[in-house]
């Protein structure tokens, strides 16, 4: 289960995928909960807690994200980063790589960029920028535009979007015309462009802000689950 920060009057709480308040407004800084912990700031200090807000890692970091695959990366000072497992021990991280993944690849006598794949092969060196894949989709850029391909580089969406993210729980935010929406693994606009901006997809929510200034979550049908005040 997820938590999700909330801001009221500059401290964070937490509330559950169905907007309900799990955790009261105490924090000066907070992100979300994933595989059972959030990293949360008191003062100038990040330290880790569980869903019934029970502090797992003492609040001894600069920095400190959200964490992925049992790891997150932290800082002890401004300089100093490394990575911590859910005991707080620092560790050798170690990146789970998907399979049939892509990496961007560029070729600088060409002036292209395409993908390596993960026998070394390289495909599709025709655009003008291109992303590492994620969930089977990388992010590439031709005639200043973006769009996305499949994991064997062929087109899945039109070339048309300002900005893009990488896909994380099927969705991907694309920006055109100064107002963001969210793509499906379809290639197909499932969120309307209506946001002002939007963050990826973190279990079954996302942060988004509306026209009138405001942030929010919203759920993957694109219902607002909760909206700041």
């Amino acid at each position: 289960m997820n938590l999700y920060p909330i801001n009221n009057r500059g401290l964070y709480g937490f509330i559950d995928c169905r907007g309900n308040q799990r955790i009261g407004y105490k924090y000066h800084g907070a992100k979300v909960l994933t595989e059972g912990l959030a990293a949360v700031r008191l003062n100038r200090k990040w330290g880790y807690i569980d869903k019934d807000d029970k502090v797992l890692i003492d609040f001894k970091y600069f920095f400190a994200s959200e964490f992925e695959n049992g790891q997150a990366h932290v800082a002890s000072r401004s300089n100093n980063y490394f990575y911590i497992n859910k005991t707080g021990l620092r560790i050798r991280p170690k990146f789970r790589q998907e399979k049939d993944f892509l990496s961007c690849y560029g070729d600088l006598n060409l002036g292209k960029w395409g993908f390596m794949k993960d026998d070394g092969k390289v495909i599709a060196l025709t655009y003008e920028e291109t992303r590492n894949s994620s969930e089977g989709f990388a992010a590439a850029r031709i005639n200043g535009k973006w769009g996305y391909v499949n994991s064997m580089a062929e087109p899945i969406s039109e070339f048309m979007f300002d900005q893009v993210s990488k896909f994380k729980e099927g969705f991907a935010a694309v920006k055109l015309n100064n107002r963001w929406g969210y793509l499906n693994t379809s290639g197909q606009l499932t969120i309307a462009m209506q946001f002002l901006d939007a963050g990826d997809f973190l279990g079954e929510l996302s942060r988004v802000k509306f026209e009138d200034g405001r942030w929010a979550y919203i759920d993957k049908n694109a219902k607002t689950i909760w909206k700041s005040r």
